[in-house]
């Protein structure tokens, strides 16, 4: 209790040594730079916001879905974006970036918006990313993709033969060691269009459209379901 009283009285002591003009001047000057604190405090938050992986990833699909994918021509590639569908254990579900149906294949594109430079091996569990002298871990997009394949392949009933694992960093990110050529920062369409030789009949790809439509439908109820 003495211990408690000596605190008290040094307390006591320290404030009323404190200019009895203190508090008029930090209100003035909160009311002065209220404006700035304010811009400061949301200029934290939005780079927060844009640095979360989730805001990122969504950035890179949109640059793929608007700005590299609606250069294919439907008749021949339709394209899907944000599918979900159940994982090949059963487990859960995954979401694909996109998918491309052709008769030339169905691709299956993971989209990494990352920048700085990614070192990789096509075999090696996880990859790096050094951007301003920091590194960072992630998993190799190219095994990542392969669950898509699979369970892409599960539900369409259709052989792993015909799907085609692509990764494509939208970022603006230099891909510093020697990766697949479906591992890519530019070129995707060109890609896309350089398979000619035909892994499906037609009859097949209307198949396959028509499973997209169904999940994409699927979806929406769900999301319209959950806001209700």
């Amino acid at each position: 209790m003495d211990a408690f009283m000596s605190a008290s009285s040094v307390i006591d002591a320290v404030l009323e040594k404190l200019p009895a003009t203190l508090p008029q001047t930090a209100g003035v000057f909160l009311d002065k730079f209220w404006p700035f604190l304010l811009l400061c405090f949301a200029l934290s938050v939005a780079k927060r916001f844009w640095r979360s992986a989730k805001v990122k990833g969504r950035v890179g699909e949109a640059i793929v879905s608007v700005g590299v994918l609606n250069h294919l021509d439907p008749k021949t590639h339709r394209v899907f974006h944000d599918l979900v569908i159940t994982r090949p254990d059963g487990k859960g579900t995954t979401q694909i970036d996109h998918v491309v149906v052709s008769l030339f294949g169905i691709f299956v594109i993971e989209t990494k918006n990352y920048q700085g430079w990614i070192f990789g091996d096509a075999n090696a569990r996880s990859w790096t990313q050094t951007i301003y002298g920091r590194k960072s871990r992630f998993q190799n997009p190219l095994h990542q993709n392969a669950l898509h394949l699979r369970a892409l392949a599960q539900e369409t009933g259709l052989p792993a033969s015909v799907f085609h694992n692509l990764v494509f960093f939208a970022g603006g990110a230099t891909l510093k060691t020697p990766l697949p050529p479906q591992v890519m920062t530019g070129g995707l369409v060109s890609y896309i269009r350089g398979h000619q030789v035909e892994l499906l009949t037609a009859e097949e790809v209307a198949q396959v459209i028509r499973w997209c439509e169904a999940v994409k439908a699927e979806r929406r109820v769900h999301v319209v379901s959950a806001r209700k």
